[in-house]
């Protein structure tokens, strides 16, 4: 097995460590380079052709994924282009940057409060300033400190647990009934009885 075949099964560009493609990419650096009995103009001509075949081909590429992916968009909806992550407007940038620090704000609170579950929905889910949601957040910390210091009423026990330590024999109840035998004693007897042992 050759060389380069061995190569190829390893590493998948090992053909472009060959002296053939080594001598191809030297011959498409060759092509921009001016020829000996080539003139200024007939030079810089050809680079012109060059450089206007490169960037039809390149219109051509750009073409063809734009069809790809106007294929590729089944609803037509053009979703890829709105997806919220529009940062161009300044407006909309300040915007942002004000509701996000409202939020942490409001979060902040609620962490220190110990209500943070309250202060996601403030934060999220209205449209409070930060102000109002920590007033709130506070007045609700406030009310439900005295409720949690007053010890509650001790409740009585059920007469359940009031009898547990102290259960008699039920004096109705027999001698225990001789336990039904196990699968393993069935099996054993039915072996028996057919053997004739019994």
């Amino acid at each position: 097995m050759s060389l380069k075949k061995t190569l190829a099964g390893v590493a998948p560009f090992a053909h472009l460590l060959s002296r053939a493609g080594a001598a191809r990419a030297e011959q498409e650096d060759d092509e921009r380079k001016q020829r000996e009995d080539e003139s200024d103009e007939d030079y810089a001509k050809r680079m012109e052709e060059i450089d206007e075949k490169e960037k039809a081909e390149e219109e051509k590429r750009k073409e063809e994924e734009a069809k790809k992916a106007k294929a590729d968009d089944v609803d037509n909806d053009d979703t890829e282009a709105e997806d919220g992550d529009d940062e161009t407007d300044d407006s909309k940038k300040a915007a942002r940057a004000t509701e996000r620090a409202r939020c942490a704000r409001i979060m902040a609170h609620g962490i220190a409060t110990g209500n943070v579950e309250q202060a996601a929905k403030f934060a999220f889910n209205t449209k409070l300033s930060s102000a109002d949601a920590i007033a709130i957040l506070g007045s609700g910390a406030h009310a439900a400190a005295p409720a949690a210091a007053a010890p509650a009423a001790p409740q009585r026990r059920s007469l359940d647990e009031r009898m547990a330590h102290a259960r008699p024999a039920n004096p109705g109840a027999s001698a225990p009934v001789a336990a039904e035998p196990t699968l393993a004693q069935k099996i054993l007897a039915a072996g028996k009885l057919r053997r004739g042992e019994v």
